[in-house]
């Protein structure tokens, strides 16, 4: 049976996909001239974020992406020189990652530059409305467990 309110969570997650893929473009097009993808962006935020070495799979858990999707990415960030791999003392299997200089300073280029676009596309929301959806945003997260 139909309701209404499954019809809104329809069309709330059709616009979270139309956003989604909004984003995607825009933020790729910002970060082109810092020589970042968006992707890029995310995992070198997470890794800058966590302020000491932070083992890969961490950063599976925290941007929800598959595990071979981010070690792609991550091979890319190392390729452009902007994070290192180690490996830990303890136990070798596990990858511990950290900003380069050079990546640090292209995630303060690149933060710069997003916070800059997402200021004016969200000028239209006042505190209120940004504090809602920030809470709303922060719910659906926490509800993580669902995307398997």
């Amino acid at each position: 049976m139909n309701t209404k309110l499954d019809t809104y969570r329809f069309e709330v997650v059709r616009h979270l996909l139309k956003y989604g893929a909004v984003l995607q473009r825009v933020g790729d097009r910002t970060l082109r001239p810092i020589g970042l993808t968006q992707q890029e962006f995310a995992v070198l935020s997470a890794i800058v974020r966590h302020g000491a070495p932070v083992p890969q799979n961490n950063i599976v858990a925290d941007l929800l992406v598959e595990r071979s999707n981010l070690s792609k990415i991550v091979k890319r960030l190392q390729q452009k020189r902007l994070i290192a791999v180690v490996s830990t003392s303890d136990d070798r299997r596990i990858k511990l990652l950290k900003p380069s200089p050079a990546g640090a300073a292209a995630f303060k280029r690149a933060e710069t530059a997003l916070r800059k676009w997402n200021k004016n596309w969200l000028r239209s929301l006042g505190d209120a409305d940004m504090t809602r959806l920030s809470t709303l945003l922060w719910k659906l997260n926490a509800n993580g467990d669902g995307f398997d």
